[in-house]
């Protein structure tokens, strides 16, 4: 799991921005939860709150490697 402020303010930014603005909602999940971890929430906790499985949110952190290469341009 990613430390709690993994992110810097370009990328929250960023993320933000994408999270209103993706249309699709399996992409806005994942960013919601790359969000989330980085507000030091456990993988436990967002899938609580989220009512999915703590796999997927594990899923997801994979997803950050990609996105946020995709951030950082």
């Amino acid at each position: 799991m990613p430390a709690k402020n993994h992110l810097n303010p370009q990328q929250i930014e960023k993320l933000q921005q994408a999270l209103r603005e993706e249309k699709k909602a399996n992409i806005r999940e994942k960013i919601l939860i790359l969000l989330l971890l980085n507000d030091g929430k456990t993988q436990s906790k967002i899938a609580d709150f989220l009512g999915c499985s703590v796999n997927k949110v594990s899923g997801a952190s994979h997803f950050g490697k990609y996105i946020k290469l995709k951030v950082d341009r």
